[in-house]
């Protein structure tokens, strides 16, 4: 489900070697390591089919190939069949939302009649109620108790400022708590924090900061909702001694006075998504490059905060002291985000996306079906296949704005002594970490393998987190899932490693190798 405009009419056409080796791997590893009780199938058609009504994606590969024992729920509204049954599905979910109930009277009628109906009902029920015993729905049901508010909340702060990248820094930062003016401008920063919109969106006990309707809404699970925790107040709060100031940004020129001022100028950027819509470009919405630009102009010192769902294009980026992507943040977003700009908190997350330098370097500048609502549309995925996110970047020879990857730190790390063996179907790698700053620090040390046999090509085959004192060093081990180096192969149906030559490397991001080294595999197939 790659887009969300039209996902019902949205049709994905993508080999079976790309799907494997893309976002089937990605489920297969997922569910695997999880053990999940139940799996949800999407809205949109996979190479025909709807995917609530695919016998390959749901018997094929989920129930034979992966050998998945729990069920399998639709999507509210994505039953359109009783024979979906057939196909794999195990519960008809939010069916208020289906043409018909599709697994109620029809699905009844059949039982008894239809022997492949009769064993398949058998199978659902046997499925559903496996994964409520595997969970012990029933010998240990779920208590109601008083929530633990404050131990949610700091985890949910912590886990925000884990994730919130750094992805420039002049040294501006982490600020100095002793500065005299700061001048806070635009992103509702004297509200709240960005929440992004659709049914994975949960309110605080207290109630958002502030919910405004949108166009989009047709019920408030899409308003767009700001959560309680205003940053102005919580930068202010570290500077006691400072003057804080704030601008709504809805006036450049306005800001750009207030921030002339001051001796620092921070800018909160919003974003807004949501389940349902797609954004029809990568650009800051509502005038925001301009605020930026003006700001950055009248105040070299201008540190922007990012509040938004995924990349975004910055042509302001050189004319700024320092850029934090602090995504949705959260219940404490605002002290999380004070906790990075001041350095209570040693920024370490990652970007988990590539951000691209320009929206014609992505596989699909333009999302097809997003201005046109005539039906259904046919999405060529295998433009890309399984070069997804930086590997596109790397198949294509791009220069991103920010790699896959990317995040700096207050601290520095330095890498040594790589050494790589081979063994079976794998590769296993190990680095030495070292903490070359004078803070401490997490790292995240990233493994690629560039080159297998004959094939070229970008592969993070695996990474580590090491936290690290001043001057202390640790030896971090990766080990390769052998899917990772291995291509799918349809006439065999199996994982296939290619013999030869593996160039692997050791990353600051995909785009920055700080060790290389090589080692060999076998020609092997996988077990099934």
């Amino acid at each position: 489900n790659a887009q969300e405009m039209q996902q019902s009419a949205i049709g994905v056409d993508i080999s079976e070697s790309a799907a494997r080796e893309s976002d089937l791997l990605a489920f297969e590893i997922a569910i695997e390591r999880g053990n999940p009780g139940a799996v949800m199938c999407a809205y949109n058609h996979f190479n025909g089919p709807f995917s609530c009504g695919s016998d390959f994606l749901l018997n094929k590969v989920l129930k034979q190939d992966w050998n998945y024992p729990g069920f399998v729920m639709s999507d509210w509204g994505a039953n359109h069949a009783t024979a979906d049954a057939l196909a794999g599905l195990d519960r008809e979910s939010g069916e208020e939302f289906d043409a018909q109930i599709y697994f109620g009277a029809p699905l009844q009628a059949l039982d008894g009649k239809d022997p492949a109906y009769t064993a398949r009902i058998t199978d659902m029920n046997q499925r559903i109620l496996r994964s409520m015993i595997a969970n012990h729905l029933f010998d240990d049901p779920p208590k109601l108790a008083t929530p633990d508010i404050a131990r949610g909340e700091a985890a949910a702060r912590a886990e925000a400022a884990a994730g919130t990248v750094l992805l420039r820094n002049n040294g501006i930062l982490p600020l100095l708590k002793t500065a005299r003016r700061i001048a806070v401008i635009g992103g509702y920063a004297n509200i709240g924090v960005m929440s992004g919109g659709g049914s994975s969106q949960v309110a605080p006990q207290s109630g958002p900061a502030l919910a405004i309707p949108t166009t989009f809404a047709a019920d408030d699970w899409q308003a767009m909702i700001l959560l309680p925790g205003a940053p102005v107040k919580a930068i202010a709060a570290r500077a006691p001694g400072a003057h804080v100031t704030f601008d709504n940004g809805a006036y450049p020129a306005f800001a750009a006075a207030r921030a002339r001022e001051a001796d620092v100028a921070i800018v909160f950027a919003t974003q807004w998504t949501t389940e349902g819509l797609d954004v029809p470009d990568l650009n800051l919405p509502n005038g925001q490059d301009e605020l930026i630009a003006a700001v950055a102009a009248a105040n070299p010192h201008t540190i922007v905060v990012l509040e938004t769902g995924g990349p975004v294009l910055m042509p302001w980026l050189d004319k700024t002291a320092a850029v934090l992507e602090a995504w949705y943040p959260g219940i404490r977003g605002a002290d999380a985000i004070a906790d990075i700009l001041f350095g209570d908190v040693n920024p370490s997350g990652k970007l988990p996306i590539t951000f691209p330098a320009s929206l014609a370097d992505t596989p699909h500048p333009v999302l097809d079906g997003l201005f046109d609502f005539d039906g259904r549309q046919h999405v060529n995925y295998d433009i890309e296949g399984s070069d997804v996110g930086y590997r596109w970047v790397d198949r294509k020879g791009l220069t991103p704005l920010f790699p896959f990857g990317f995040g700096l730190s207050y601290t520095s790390f330095r890498y040594d002594d790589l050494q790589l063996r081979s063994e079976g179907n794998t590769i296993h790698a190990s680095v030495t970490v070292t903490n070359t700053g004078n803070r401490a620090g997490r790292d995240t040390p990233e493994v690629y393998v560039t080159a297998r046999g004959n094939a070229k090509g970008q592969r993070l085959i695996g990474w580590a987190n090491v936290d690290l004192a001043p001057g202390a060093s640790v030896k971090v081990s990766v080990d390769a899932d052998p899917r990772l180096l291995a291509d799918w192969s349809t006439p065999r149906q199996r994982w296939q490693v290619p013999a030869g030559r593996y160039d692997v490397t050791v990353n600051a991001s995909s785009a920055t190798p700080l060790l290389t080294g090589a080692t060999g595999l076998e020609a092997r197939l996988l077990p099934p």
